[in-house]
């Protein structure tokens, strides 16, 4: 009867097959920790978002029109007492000038598309855009916009919205808009990627192929 060979591995091979397994479960560790902060941080803006929509649709007539009349960015100081109080009644409080900018875009977005709480699953935020019907080129655009862009896209898109009476799952879109060019910008890679297997599905399913960009602009806001 043959029997195994005996094991030649020295204290240096031991050792370093020691280290590599150490190695392994470490990174294992801390994938399974950044998936739950991930996961716990992208549940925390979900509730934020929820509780800032719940306070647009209780805030007053003068408030919710200044709030869509004034973009935060270049008027700042016309809309500083309206941001602060819908932010503030949304229990929303920030770091640093560039996320109260941030967080202001996103309430003043919300406000021109007259947002309210919707069932995501209704609402998918790429199926939405293919039905409006939002062209692939668009998409581009909105997609690969830095922050600088963002604050001209996502207002514009919010007046369409709200032309087309159409409500819509903003989180991805308010992902985009909190964490493009950040720390955390593999946040928005994900809302980009979620977004786009919506809008892809839109089209498989009706058969249809990305709308030109003379049809994207029927019946839409003159653009500023």
């Amino acid at each position: 009867m043959t029997q195994a060979a005996p094991s030649h591995a020295g204290p240096v091979e031991e050792a370093s097959a020691r280290q590599t397994q150490q190695t392994r479960q470490e990174r294992a560790q801390q994938e399974r920790t950044w998936q739950a902060h991930s996961a716990g941080t992208e549940s925390l803006d979900g509730e934020r978002l929820s509780r800032l929509i719940a306070a647009i649709e209780h805030t007053s007539h003068g408030t919710l029109t200044r709030l869509r009349r004034f973009h935060p960015l270049r008027q700042p100081k016309a809309v500083v007492f309206e941001v602060e109080s819908v932010l503030s009644a949304a229990e929303i409080s920030t770091a640093d000038a560039a996320t109260t900018d941030r967080w202001s875009l996103l309430l003043h977005c919300l406000a021109l598309a007259r947002a309210r709480r919707v069932q995501r699953d209704a609402a998918t935020t790429g199926r939405i855009l293919a039905r409006l019907p939002m062209s692939e080129m668009r998409l581009r655009q909105l997609l690969e916009a830095d922050f600088d862009r963002l604050a001209d896209l996502l207002p514009r898109l919010a007046r369409w919205l709200d032309a087309a009476s159409t409500q819509i799952d903003w989180q991805p879109l308010a992902e985009l808009l909190l964490h493009t060019g950040t720390d955390a910008e593999a946040r928005a890679d994900r809302a980009r990627r979620r977004i786009v297997r919506g809008y892809i599905g839109a089209l498989t399913v009706t058969g249809s192929s990305p709308a030109d960009d003379a049809a994207a602009t029927e019946g839409r806001p003159a653009e500023d």
